[in-house]
């Protein structure tokens, strides 16, 4: 329920002009539909981990499971069966890109400021955007050139390695075969580390 009404912003507000984005529309949705049941006290931080876990799983079984070659935005060409990489590796890409974010900015811009940036241009009816322009406005509020980014997580068909983003909100994540994935405190994370992880989460 908390993902479908979240579409009323990332979905029928913010069209995707194509199945290139349907990893915007559905991962973004995932991702933020678990920062705002954490942030709102729904779910309390074991669960947050267990949903963390998912997106890593989902992810694995996609790439190592089913062995899918394509990239994200090519998996949004045939929803259904390409579940697991659209929503998997959408929100999996959408996490890292929050995170991304909030490195580049020291923490003053995240995903929801990135949103409501492109909610300002594209929240009108009869408009759409594309990858570029996800792009480009999160280059605007970062000052930083994004693509390599994108280029990295979406459009790519190498396997993305998430851990070093699990590490940037003091978090471990280790996985194993295709199916199995934990995450867990990360005894070493530095100060600025926890700081991301309770601005994103909201967990104290």
């Amino acid at each position: 329920m908390s993902h479908e009404l979240l579409h009323f912003w990332n979905g029928l507000s913010l069209v995707n002009a194509d199945s290139g984005e349907e990893w915007f529309k559905e991962g973004i949705t995932d991702y933020m539909t678990l920062v705002t049941q954490s942030r709102n006290g729904v779910f309390d931080e074991s669960k947050l981990w267990w949903r963390l876990e998912n997106l890593a799983r989902r992810y694995l079984i996609a790439r190592v499971g089913q062995r899918l070659g394509m990239t994200v935005r090519e998996a949004g060409a045939d929803k259904q069966p390409n579940r697991e990489l659209v929503y998997g590796g959408g929100a999996l890409a959408g996490f890292a890109l929050d995170v991304e974010l909030r490195k580049a900015t020291d923490g003053r811009v995240g995903l929801p400021e990135l949103l409501r940036s492109m909610y300002a241009e594209f929240g009108k009816p009869g408009t759409t955007y594309r990858l570029a322009d996800v792009a480009r406005h999160a280059g605007q509020l970062t000052g930083t050139d994004m693509r390599p980014f994108f280029q990295a997580t979406v459009e790519s068909k190498d396997f993305f390695d998430a851990r070093p983003y699990f590490t940037d909100v003091g978090l471990k994540l280790d996985t194993w075969l295709y199916d199995e994935a934990f995450v867990r405190r990360d005894r070493a994370a530095s100060a600025a580390q926890l700081a991301r992880y309770y601005a994103i989460f909201g967990q104290r």
